[in-house]
C-alpha cells in the first residue's frame, strides 16, 4: 500500500469489547473504518487495495484516540481493519455484524467522520434487512 491510509479514511469507529462496554483494563483496542484509496487503486490491474489489517497500516490511527485509548494501546495494541469502499458497502449489505457495528456505532465511539463518512451513516437502514436476524444469529452461535 503505498497511500496514506489515514488522509483516505471516511469513517473510522472503535469497535468490539470497548465499544459495547465489556473491556476490562487489559483490553486491546479494535478500529474498523471505510477508504476510498486513490484513483490509480481503482481498477486494481496494478494495484489493490480491498482492506488494510496489517499492525502496522492500523497504527496511523493512533492520533485519533483519546488519551485514554492511547495509554491502553501503550500497553496492549491497536487492532482492527479499514475496507475499501466497495468491500464495506458489499459486506454491509449482506448484513455483516462487523460492519453494522460501524455503521450504527454511537457518535462518541467514532473517531473519523468525513462528509463521505456521514452520507454512509446517514444511510445505515438501507443495509437493514431480514438477512439481519440469520447473520446475528450466525455470529452468536459461533
Amino acid at each position: 500500500m503505498d497511500f496514506d491510509l489515514r488522509q483516505h479514511t471516511h469513517l473510522l469507529a472503535i469497535c468490539g469489547s470497548r465499544a459495547i462496554g465489556t473491556h476490562h483494563p487489559q483490553s486491546d483496542v479494535d478500529v474498523r473504518g471505510v477508504a476510498i484509496p486513490p484513483a490509480r487503486y481503482l481498477h486494481g490491474f496494478l494495484r489493490r487495495f480491498e482492506q488494510a489489517d496489517k499492525d502496522a497500516a492500523i497504527q496511523v490511527f493512533l492520533a485519533d484516540l483519546t488519551p485514554d485509548e492511547r495509554t491502553v494501546c501503550a500497553t496492549t495494541k491497536l487492532e482492527g481493519c479499514v475496507y475499501h469502499l466497495h468491500k464495506f458497502v458489499r459486506l454491509a449489505a449482506d448484513a455483516n455484524p462487523n460492519l453494522l457495528e460501524v455503521l450504527f456505532a454511537r457518535d462518541a465511539e467514532i473517531r473519523v467522520l468525513t462528509p463521505i463518512g456521514e452520507r454512509l451513516r446517514d444511510a445505515r437502514q438501507a443495509f437493514l434487512s431480514t438477512k439481519v436476524r440469520h447473520t446475528y444469529t450466525g455470529y452468536a452461535v459461533s
